[in-house]
């Protein structure tokens, strides 16, 4: 669940006209390190975040011990920024209302589909439901 708060926030971010410029803003960093150190304070605040959630699903054993926060966050940024740029303007405001479900079936697929996130009796489990 707290994945998928991430992965929503992430994707109504993604959709929004500032998340539009933020993102303008890290691929512009690449070539700016002015805009680089703007960029790199949003990007460490993310992947503390992560690093919390990461760590209570290890705990809860939801998650295998060693995973990696920052591969996490990548690969739900990576999907969810992916499918904000394939959503036309128009639609944009209606496809936010549906954020959720779209942030749950991507961990939904992260956790219980893609192979060695999650221990086998959390997929046995979750494919039961």
């Amino acid at each position: 669940d707290q994945l998928a708060a991430v992965a929503e926030q992430l994707f109504r971010h993604y959709l929004s006209r500032h998340g539009s410029a933020i993102t303008r803003m890290a691929m512009d960093g690449v070539d700016d390190a002015e805009l680089w150190q703007e960029w790199d304070v949003i990007r460490r605040a993310r992947i503390r975040t992560a690093r919390e959630v990461v760590k209570r699903g290890i705990d809860r054993g939801e998650l295998l011990p060693g995973t990696s926060a920052s591969r996490l966050l990548n690969s739900i940024s990576g999907a969810m920024l992916s499918e904000a740029m394939t959503v036309p303007p128009a639609e944009r405001v209606t496809v936010m209302t549906s954020a959720r479900e779209h942030a749950e079936r991507l961990v939904d697929f992260l956790l219980f589909q893609a192979p060695g996130l999650t221990p086998s009796h959390h997929r046995v489990a979750a494919q039961r439901r």
